[in-house]
């Protein structure tokens, strides 16, 4: 007589434990969350070194237009930055073409809802209608630990009703003493 069999359990089966599974989707959401952060904190500073190349062209093509005409500009954007804004002689001679100082000036890299409305704040002084003879120029940098940067925690350069700089660290460039 035979003996009858026993079913036998998954002992010879292969796979993964459902406590396996668990341990490599933990491993993976792990891997997944340190890359987005550094992925995000690498545009975060791609954009800061966007603003701060774009404030030291303005003030290249700002110093060039003060060398042509002994005071700097009381304006270097007509209109929001959506509208395309270029840095030409404001008053040439009768028949001459005006001088392209900056043929478009550039804005914020994050877009217009971004601190003063995607504009670089250029303050001249004294305020127009006199003829400036020193200007600052700032942009609110998204990394509050870059070192050029300087922080504080009065948000002074932007105009009336545009978002404030939400770091309160800003990069600044001025000729004032």
């Amino acid at each position: 007589m035979q003996k009858p069999q026993t079913p036998q359990l998954l002992t010879n089966e292969k796979g993964f434990t459902l406590f396996e599974m668990i341990i490599v989707i933990i491993i993976i959401g792990l891997i997944s969350a340190f890359l987005t952060i550094n992925y995000i904190t690498a545009t975060t500073r791609g954009r800061d070194v966007q603003r701060k190349s774009d404030v030291k062209q303005i003030r290249t093509a700002i110093e060039v237009y003060r060398i042509d005409h002994g005071y700097y500009p009381s304006t270097i954007y007509q209109g929001n930055c959506s509208q395309t804004s270029s840095l030409t002689d404001d008053t040439p001679p009768l028949n001459v073409t005006p001088v392209v100082y900056m043929q478009k000036i550039p804005c914020d890299p994050s877009g217009s809802n971004y601190y003063n409305a995607g504009k670089y704040y250029y303050n001249p002084s004294p305020a127009p209608p006199s003829q400036p003879d020193s200007y600052t120029l700032t942009s609110c940098l998204e990394n509050s630990k870059d070192s050029q940067g300087t922080s504080t925690t009065e948000n002074p350069n932007r105009e009336t009703g545009t978002p404030e700089c939400k770091t309160s660290h800003y990069y600044k460039l001025s000729n004032a003493p």
